[in-house]
């Protein structure tokens, strides 16, 4: 069936296609987190309208999943008239206007979250007797109750008041008697032209004149209204009456109830601190909090608050406003009297900025106070690299054992913090080494705490700068100490340019019971700029080793530092330096390698962190499997990235059930990437990368694609290409569960082995499940899996093709949430008069798809129970469930001319939704007879005391004998004849063989195999050339079967190549020339010649698939003598069935 493909389908703007009209309900499909779909309408001057947004789905199909919708009517200049934005959790948001002109205007639904799909509709209801708008809302009166009703979820409405300066008007909505009675659940103040005014509770207004308040309610349902005037001692605005006076008298006032503030005018002087008192009310449980602003009540000064009030700096002189503000919602049992008084202003002693700051000289104390809560800042010329330990001391008051310390900071002449002590004990003492000479600002803060301020240089080994006395020399190494954590050593060394240079370090403080890595490194210029830095987060068994190649020959300098984590200072250490291994290819791309596809390009990754890039020219429609071999030809697990010129990524994907993954490198575009190779910081050594052309793909492997599922239908897929993988976009319900199904050959719903396949399901943010081997669907013999969908929305199917060859699949998802009948069977193999071949699988045919128990199963026969258990594999299913068909393959070969019973258990078989099959339980089967004389068909004969010819005609024949294969002599004469002789039995059994293809025996579960020109020649053939040994009994045995079946040769060569056994012999990824050379060796047992070699290379090369490659050897003139000679006689193998 065709794919269908999504996009958006509602524009953002005036351009929408989008059109609503009284009573029609439009679907839309939210198809991003944030998408805006418009809807244009025409309304009329004084009518009012309702729009409606229904996010639990207008019809069957259409679901919600984004729990915030907003709906909004707009003008035609996109200008906002009305919304609702918090009720999509309710099933509906609506919204309604009464326009005060006739005209053209839009309705927005904007997703504020994931996907999802709608239904919007829009209607004319009676007018709202309480309009959502301030044209016409009713006027409000002190003190008088008004009722009204919320029409629906999120209605709003407006009141018109008047209100006077110095009035505190509260609104409430308390919750009545009535069913249906609700409090509003959000209040909302605006002035006369609809403008939103800053919210203040209770509602203060700075001028009179009359205002609108809006009632929102959450729910539909009556309420009451009443404003009424609250009393109060001082306003909380700029406007208040309230004065304190620094150093004067004290003010009292109350805190009269919830979210109560009152505010006070106060004269300061700049520069000076004031300390303003708190007393008589409980603060914490008031939740009283203290603000200073301007005299506007705009910008908010710092405040330092402590028990029983505050403190602050003023910046200017003139008037501020104090603020005491209660945020308890219900006002406590304690009274809320208070006594606030402002203590006289304090001039600061010193600075509190870097512009104001005292000058402090090296190793001079300088003593000072802070008042109140203060900052005091000092300037200190310092010089880079040296170590130095700046304090600020608290001095103890009298009488107490200890002082409290300061708080203490470092910033350069920027403001920028270079070291302070606010995350360690001792607050205000620590060592810090400068990268630059000048000018450094000490800052000291505390509240009302003596202290004093010394900058002291620290005794040092090697200074960090250039005047080091630290030499280190190439080849050797040098020691030093950290006396501190700020301590900063510099180490000189003479580099020459072009040449590559390593540099390690060591701790010789590491002990028995303690180890300790050495310090960190870094190599600066003269400038203390860095040029490079050792690496970190490598492996535990990799030295850390630091990596430069010099421009310009001079002296560079190490700098060494401790880690962060360490203590037990001082810390004593090494630092070497020697000439490294020049890195083969750079990581930028000036520095990089060339790469052409399937070209092997070798590479060296001298230190774990290196990595190495290539530029790659990409073809148009064209795929690349990334293979990256180590120096023995073994994969190697390390990170490869790809960007385009842009230095995009997301290029990459992985193919293949997680025990053989494949990279697939899949470009946009044709043009150039860049493909960078890295030791993953634990690796070092050679490798060989090659990317390998694969086919183009019409369905990407990402939530790009266009591809879609619609649930309960299935699609036909092509997979065009080995590592192609397709991505399908199917919308699914919260809380649904789906079956998620893929078919291929077995179930005859495509060409390919689905079993090879991998089929998983995410959302778009990745997360979900998957199956990628038998084991994951076990029940199944090919691919199925049951998904819960948490949420609505967009999800996506992936199939993945792995190693398998191109072809068609099926896909299907289909919702079994309300699935509650079993399946039905449609039909049996072998019922009436057909009869069961002794190798048969049977066959019972349902309506649906179906998952069975294979340990409920029995086939009974004259010599008792014969077990069809086995375990759910690919190839070695005793039972399996192909699409809506159960295949049973008895685990022991039948016997001629017998009657079989086959019986279910209950359970046996269900459904994926887990229901049962219920219809008959029980079939009986009879097998074909022995006959004395071949036909032209497939024959079983009988060769018990047989004596003179037995000819089996055309077909494939097996004749039965007596006793076990030792029992006889098996001779054979040329031309596919055969003699066979009894050694022990009697009657003597002396036959001639001519069309005999096979021989089973009565005592033995083995057979012989004489069509060794026919299939069963091929077979051995094939396991001799794959894995150069002798095959055992069993797997020639299965092969034999697949081939007889009429599997292809090639086919058979491609499985082989899948297997352990195979890549253990030929490597997992050997290059062409290399796996020309294993045939050679493994097949033929020689090494080629030159020109056999280039022709196989080159075909190879030009895309013989290797399996072709395998079979040709397998069956060359070479390789069929050579065998001939070990199977001239027949050979043995157990017969798969």
């Amino acid at each position: 069936m065709p794919i269908p493909v999504q996009s958006d389908d509602y524009a953002p703007d005036s351009s929408t296609t989008g059109v609503l009209t009284i009573g029609a309900t439009l679907i839309g499909s939210a198809s991003a987190g944030t998408d805006h779909d418009w809807f244009k309408v025409e309304l009329a001057a004084g009518t009012t309208y309702q729009f409606q947004l229904n996010v639990n789905g207008m019809a069957a199909g259409y679901y919600p999943d984004f729990n915030f919708s907003s709906l909004a009517l707009r003008d035609g200049q996109g200008l906002e008239l009305a919304s609702s934005t918090t009720y999509a959790m309710y099933g509906q948001v609506y919204v309604q206007y009464t326009p005060v002109s006739s005209g053209t205007y839009y309705v927005d639904v904007l997703s504020s979250e994931r996907n999802g799909n709608y239904g919007l509709s829009m209607s004319t209801p009676a007018p709202d007797a309480v309009p959502s708008q301030g044209n016409g809302a009713p006027q409000l009166a002190l003190n008088v109750a008004v009722s009204g009703l919320f029409d629906y979820a999120g209605d709003r409405d407006w009141y018109r008041f008047h209100a006077e300066p110095g009035q505190h008007l509260q609104f409430r909505t308390p919750r009545g008697t009535a069913a249906d009675a609700m409090s509003a659940s959000a209040v909302d103040f605006y002035d006369l032209n609809g403008k939103p005014l800053k919210y203040s509770y209770p509602f203060e207004p700075d001028m009179a004149g009359d205002y609108y308040v809006s009632l929102q309610g959450n729910d539909k349902g009556s309420y009451t209204l009443l404003m009424s005037a609250l009393a109060d001692d001082y306003s909380g605005t700029p406007a208040t009456t309230g004065k304190l006076l620094p150093g004067g008298a004290a003010q009292s006032g109350k805190i009269d109830y919830s979210y109560d503030t009152d505010a006070f005018h106060m004269p300061v002087e700049a520069g000076k601190v004031y300390t303003v008192k708190v007393s008589g009310i409980d603060a914490d449980k008031h939740h009283l909090d203290y603000r200073v602003s301007d005299g506007s009540g705009d910008r908010y000064l710092e405040v330092n608050k402590a028990t029983g009030g505050f403190s602050f700096k003023a910046d200017s002189t003139g008037d501020v406003v104090i603020s005491l503000a209660s945020y308890a919602e219900k006002p406590p049992a304690e009274s809320g009297a208070y006594t606030v008084q402002a203590e006289a202003g304090i001039l600061d002693e010193y600075g509190d900025d870097a512009a104001h700051a005292a000058a402090a000289a090296l190793g001079q104390p300088v003593s000072g106070a802070l008042q109140g809560s203060d900052v005091d800042v000092f300037k200190v010329e310092l010089q880079a690299g040296v170590t130095y330990a700046v304090e600020a001391a608290g001095m103890p008051a009298a009488g107490t054992p200890a002082a409290r310390q300061p708080l203490l900071l470092l910033k350069d002449a920027t403001g920028k913090e270079v070291a302070s002590g606010r995350y360690s004990e001792a607050s205000g003492k620590f060592n810090v080494t400068p990268t630059a000479d000048g000018t450094y600002f000490g800052y000291v803060s505390g509240t009302d705490l003596p202290y004093t301020f010394k900058v002291v240089a620290m005794p040092d080994d090697y200074t960090g700068n250039s005047h080091t006395a630290g030499i280190l020399q190439v080849g050797g190494s040098a020691r030093g100490t950290l006396e501190s954590m700020a301590d900063v050593d510099w180490l000189a060394v003479d580099l020459t340019a072009g040449v590559t240079y390593w540099f390690t370090s060591v701790s010789f403080d590491s002990t028995e019971f303690f180890k300790r890595s050495g310090p960190s490194l870094k190599l600066v210029d003269s400038q203390g700029n860095t040029l490079a830095e050792q690496p970190t987060g490598l492996n535990s068994d990799q030295v850390p080793t630091m990596n430069f190649v010099p421009q310009n020959s001079g002296t560079y300098y190490v700098r060494a530092t401790p880690w962060s984590s360490w203590d037990n200072m001082p810390a004593h250490y090494g630092v070497s330096a020697r000439i490294g291994e020049q890195d083969d290819y750079g990581t930028t791309r000036a520095t990089a390698g060339t790469l052409v596809a399937d070209v092997p390009a070798k590479g060296r990754l001298e230190l774990a962190q290196d990595a190495d890039m290539f530029r790659f020219t990409a073809a148009e429609g064209k795929a690349y499997v990334v293979e990256l071999l180590d120096s023995k030809g073994i994969a190697m697990n390390l990170p490869v990235t790809v960007t385009d010129d842009q230095g995009a990524t997301g290029l990459l994907r992985k193919s293949g059930p997680n025990y053989r993954e494949t990279t697939l490198f899949e470009p946009k575009s044709a043009g150039e990437y860049y493909v960078t190779v890295t030791g993953d910081r634990g690796t070092t050594g050679d490798y060989t990368l090659r990317l390998k052309p694969v086919g183009g793909d019409t369905i990407p492997a990402s939530n790009a694609t266009k591809a879609v599922l619609q649930t309960g239908a299935p699609v036909q897929g092509m997979l065009e290409s080995k590592y192609d993988a397709d991505w399908y976009k199917v919308a699914l319900q919260n809380g649904h569960t789906y079956a998620v199904e893929l078919q291929g050959r077995l179930s005859g719903n495509g060409s390919l082995e689905a079993q090879a396949l991998g089929l998983g399901i995410v959302d778009a943010y990745g997360y979900g499940s998957s199956v990628d081997g038998p084991s994951s669907y076990r029940g199944y013999s090919e691919p199925a899996m049951l998904f819960k969908a948490d949420r609505n929305g967009d999800y996506f199917v992936k199939v993945d093709g792995g190693a398998a060859a191109d072809g068609s699949y099926t896909v299907q998802v289909t919702d079994i949430t309300n699935d509650r009948k079993g399946p039905e069977l449609t039909a049996v193999s072998h019922g009436g008069d057909a009869r069961l071949e002794l190798f048969d699988t049977i066959t019972l045919t349902f309506d649906e798809r179906v998952k069975i128990d294979g340990r409920s199963i029995e086939l009974k026969g004259p010599q008792g129970v014969v077990s069809v258990n086995g375990v759910t594999t690919v190839y070695s299913d005793k039972q399996f469930a192909a699409g809506n068909k159960l295949v049973l393959d008895p685990t022991y070969r039948l016997d001629p001319g017998m009657t079989y019973a086959l019986a279910l258990k209950p359970g046996t078989i269900t459904d994926m939704a887990g229901n049962p099959y219920s219809g008959p339980m029980s079939f009986s089967f009879t097998t074909r007879p022995l006959l004395d004389t071949g036909t032209d068909g497939n024959d079983y004969l009988n060769g018990a005391g047989k004596a003179g010819a037995l000819d089996g005609g055309a077909g494939t024949d097996i004749a039965f004998l007596p006793g076990r294969t030792t029992d006889f002599t098996i001779t054979g004469a040329g031309g596919g004849k055969f003699a066979i002789a009894s050694r022990y039995m009697s009657p003597v059994i002396n036959a001639a063989l001519d069309n005999v293809e096979r021989l089973m025996f009565a005592g033995s579960g083995f057979g012989v195999a004489l069509d060794i020109e026919g299939t069963a020649g091929k077979a051995y053939r094939l396991y001799q050339a794959a894995f150069n040994r002798t095959p055992d009994e069993t797997g020639v045995g299965y092969w034999m079967a697949q081939l007889d079946k009429g599997m292809a040769l090639n086919d058979a060569a491609r499985y082989f190549m899948a297997g352990a056994e195979f890549q253990k012999l030929y490597g997992a990824n050997p290059t062409d020339a290399s796996f020309v050379d294993l045939l050679y060796s493994n097949v033929l047992h020689r090494a080629p010649d030159a020109s056999g070699a280039a022709y196989w290379t080159g075909v190879l090369h030009d895309g013989l698939p290797r399996e072709q490659a395998l079979a040709y050897f397998s069956e060359s003139q070479e390789n069929h003598d050579a065998v001939a000679k070990l199977i001239a006689n027949g050979f043995s193998y157990i017969p798969y069935g």
